[in-house]
């Protein structure tokens, strides 16, 4: 069940907010290897992030979000860059790209592709900005707005499947983005924790979360865009700039954490501690019905472990994180 507020301290978090994880690497979060997480042995390796001491359980293309009521198919962009023409005055909806990097990380894929002026005059052609990916979404499908920036595949089928006429373009020349799973240090389950990660890093749980066929699993990276440009590893020195060219605001030693929880298992071990724990907190933030097919697909594999979740934005989950590790205790309480 996800709480709507008030709820626990988390085990683990699945999301986009790598920077934050890179720097408490060590304190609020402990990096994975083969003595935690049993499939780690086996993982791709071209897919495991050191600089996050994790890796990828998903990679999503960025695409753009189409009404068709309002545009023709002859019309629609095939292109970031096509969106620079002024034809597209206002019609652009667009979410807040200061509230994750690794929106800043797209956007500076398409400046050094493209050039910074084409990066701003698409920015010229925004109309209403909203809190995040999924309001602006919903507002395109509503026809408040013919375009929608930046889009994924989960999001575009969950409104479609709900009626709105949109499509989703993803474009030859693109990044992708990638869903990591991070083990908190003080998790309060940490088998369970544990169990989750090494689930999320499966070729079974990342099935279970693919929501269209130009998701990226790294199990088969046959399935990667032939036009895949890389998000530049120091993209974040150029953050301040991009997000000017966008027009929106800019975002912002501990000692290591001695905990129990993290002695070296095999899965069967590992399995059997977190069945007796029996309960998981998580945090996310990947499109709500993809999030939700994940946590969905763990309950399915492990029935004897309840799973409670909280989805936020990125800026949110990186400030209840940090909280709960300053604190040192429960933020949220489930209810009874």
């Amino acid at each position: 069940a996800e709480h709507d507020a008030g709820a626990t301290v988390a085990d683990a978090v699945l999301s986009t907010a790598h920077v934050f994880v890179q720097e408490n690497l060590g304190t609020i979060f402990t990096a994975l290897d083969d003595d935690l997480i049993p499939i780690w042995s086996d993982y791709p390796e071209a897919f495991k992030r050191a600089d996050t001491g994790n890796g990828a359980s998903l990679a999503v293309p960025w695409g753009i979000c189409v009404n068709t009521d309002y545009v023709d198919e002859a019309d629609w962009p095939t292109s970031f860059a096509d969106l620079a023409d002024p034809k597209w005055k206002d019609e652009i909806l667009a979410a807040d790209f200061s509230i994750a990097d690794v929106y800043v990380g797209h956007w500076d894929a398409l400046a050094t592709h493209y050039g910074d002026d084409v990066v701003k005059a698409i920015a010229d052609n925004f109309g209403r900005v909203f809190p995040s990916g999924v309001p602006a979404t919903e507002a395109v499908a509503a026809g408040e707005g013919t375009i929608e920036l930046v889009c994924v595949e989960g999001l575009a089928n969950f409104v479609k499947k709900a009626g709105a006429p949109v499509e989703l373009i993803v474009p030859d020349v693109t990044s992708a983005f990638e869903q990591r799973p991070a083990l908190l240090s003080n998790a309060p389950n940490p088998y369970a924790g544990r169990l989750f990660v090494n689930y999320a890093l499966s070729n079974e749980g990342i099935s279970a979360w693919m929501q269209g066929e130009n998701d990226i699993n790294p199990w088969a990276p046959q399935s990667m865009p032939a036009g895949l440009i890389p998000v530049a590893g120091d993209f974040l020195d150029r953050k301040n700039h991009i997000l000017e060219l966008l027009g929106m605001g800019d975002g912002t030693a501990d000692a290591p954490v001695e905990a129990d929880g993290y002695e070296a298992m095999t899965y069967d071990e590992l399995l059997a501690a977190a069945n007796e724990e029996g309960s998981l907190f998580l945090y996310g933030d990947a499109v709500p019905a993809q999030l939700e097919a994940m946590v969905n697909g763990f309950m399915t594999a492990y029935p004897d472990i309840d799973v409670e979740y909280v989805r936020a934005v990125p800026t949110d989950i990186v400030a209840r994180v940090s909280a709960e590790h300053d604190a040192g205790c429960l933020l949220y309480t489930s209810p009874s």
